[in-house]
């Protein structure tokens, strides 16, 4: 392409990288884990180029650990076979495709209370 039909692009804005505290999200694996089931915690999630911007409401407190935590939005089946199909993020949020499982909604409620117990100091049990 001639440089004189190049695009002109200009930059308004941006945001840092949300990258999760490999410690922290190591110590909430463990409790979510008993939970949900070993097969069922994915900790290898690859990255992706999504918006979320989550981590900058921690302001100035970059010494603040902080971990993302995604809970399935897609019937297991459906993401399955969307798997078999090459799709590796086939229904990530922000996205055309997005579709919600509304059994998703308990399950986060499960995931966000074993976790706070964690951060804690105390277990589901106690």
């Amino acid at each position: 392409m001639p440089e004189d039909k190049m695009p002109e692009i200009t930059m308004k804005g941006g945001s840092t990288p949300l990258v999760n505290d490999t410690a922290l999200a190591n110590r909430l694996s463990v409790p979510l884990k008993d939970l949900l089931g070993q097969d069922n915690v994915v900790t290898e999630f690859p990255p992706s180029t999504g918006s979320e911007d989550v981590h900058l409401l921690k302001g100035p407190h970059d010494d603040v650990p902080f971990t993302f935590l995604v809970v399935g939005v897609a019937d297991p089946e459906v993401f399955a076979r969307a798997i078999e199909e090459g799709k590796a993020l086939p229904y990530s949020a922000h996205n055309p495709n997005f579709v919600v499982d509304l059994k998703a909604i308990p399950v986060g409620t499960e995931v966000a209370t074993v976790s706070m117990l964690e951060l804690l100091g105390q277990t589901a049990a106690n």
